[in-house]
């Protein structure tokens, strides 16, 4: 079967929610190494992009990932390195379609 993957890579150098599957790493712990704001996307918006141990691609924060972060570990986004986080996988609606997005979760314990 072909596939658009296959012409166009799997997303370059930011997680998506099918990396996230395919690399299984849903659910495990990633280790923050760098939170830091760059502009990104086609409307060059200011987002906050995270860094990890665990693999070379980096994680753009949407507006309630940032703040599921911020509500544990800080408001200073700087204090975040060596925390951990989790990433899981959820259906959003997005331009009136549902689709797969990534939700950060906070390890327990």
């Amino acid at each position: 079967m072909p596939s658009v993957n296959e012409i166009y890579g799997s997303g370059g150098q930011f997680l998506s929610s099918a990396i996230v599957k395919s690399e299984k790493l849903v659910g495990k712990p990633l280790t923050i190494t760098e939170a830091d704001k760059e502009t990104v996307g086609t409307n060059q918006k200011e987002k906050l992009v995270l860094s990890f141990n665990e693999t070379s691609l980096r994680l753009v924060l949407n507006r309630t990932n940032a703040t599921i972060i911020s509500e544990i570990y800080s408001d200073d986004y700087s204090s975040w390195v060596n925390k951990k986080i989790q990433l899981a996988i959820t259906k959003v609606n997005f331009k009136g379609e549902i689709v797969d997005s990534i939700l950060v979760v906070i390890p327990s314990g």
